[in-house]
């Protein structure tokens, strides 16, 4: 017994002693500097395909407000990640999304101020709502448009959140959605036509509360009351893609094309 506990003894002294031999107190200047090395070199955990459950192209990602839980835009649908799982998020059965063909299915994420995040795609818009066990499962809403607009035709680009609404846009429309219903459309070219065809919408964005678009053919537009109304003067980009609209500090609205540069647009 008493062999026992010097043994122990000795163990528990040789512990304490090489944690003391190889830990280190820092002085205020170290712990700076060392602070200052580790600032901004955080790892960084990549993950494959198949941890995704092969999503193929991930489109966007998006931090949950309400439960910090991560969610992803992609070809496969739309993914939640909690730090540990992805799990897909399923689709309620009483929609007409199943039935609906396309490309992504998830192409962007917005997320309003309560917390409600949607999704856009190929002929697919909704949102992320509670089903009974607490899981979130994916609304479909598309097929909430107008029977004058036919929803299975709508390829959708990209999105944003405007005055607590969803605006959204295709090649031909632009839509509003306020929560419940769609509130505004905006038509701006026929179905026919190429993607380049004049009228239709390439490049569409919202810097510094104020939407803007770029039409082929035409040029630039921002919302004012409500309507978009061309900008005068940006007829360079009538047939000139904008690649990135983008507001500096001195809310300047600068423009960014593969084809002619970057452009500054007067106040």
């Amino acid at each position: 017994m008493i062999k026992i506990l010097i043994r122990s003894f000795l163990t528990i002294s040789i512990i304490l002693f090489s944690f003391k031999l190889y830990s280190q107190i820092l002085t205020e200047k170290e712990f700076e500097q060392r602070l200052n090395f580790e600032r901004g070199n955080y790892p960084i955990q990549n993950y494959n395909q198949d941890f995704l459950n092969r999503p193929g192209y991930v489109w966007g990602v998006i931090k949950s407000k309400k439960d910090n839980l991560i969610y992803m835009a992609a070809n496969g649908g739309v993914l939640e990640y909690d730090g540990v799982n992805v799990r897909r998020v399923a689709v309620k059965e009483d929609t007409t999304y199943s039935r609906i063909g396309g490309g992504p299915i998830g192409r962007s994420l917005v997320q309003m101020e309560d917390g409600t995040i949607y999704s856009t795609g190929v002929n697919r818009f909704g949102r992320l709502v509670d089903n009974k066990y607490g899981f979130k499962e994916y609304e479909y809403l598309l097929h909430k448009l107008p029977d004058s607009i036919d929803y299975r035709r709508q390829y959708i680009w990209g999105a944003f959140e405007h005055n607590n609404k969803v605006i959204f846009y295709t090649p031909n429309f632009i839509f509003s959605w306020d929560g419940e219903r769609f509130d505004r459309i905006w038509k701006m070219s026929e179905y026919a036509g190429a993607r380049n065809s004049k009228g239709k919408i390439h490049g569409f964005a919202k810097t510094g509360n104020i939407p803007y678009m770029r039409r082929w053919g035409y040029g630039m537009y921002k919302m004012i009351n409500d309507d978009f109304k061309f900008i005068e003067g940006t007829e360079i980009f009538a047939d000139n893609r904008i690649e990135l609209f983008y507001e500096n500090s001195n809310q300047d609205l600068l423009l960014f094309s593969r084809q002619v540069g970057a452009y500054i647009l007067d106040k």
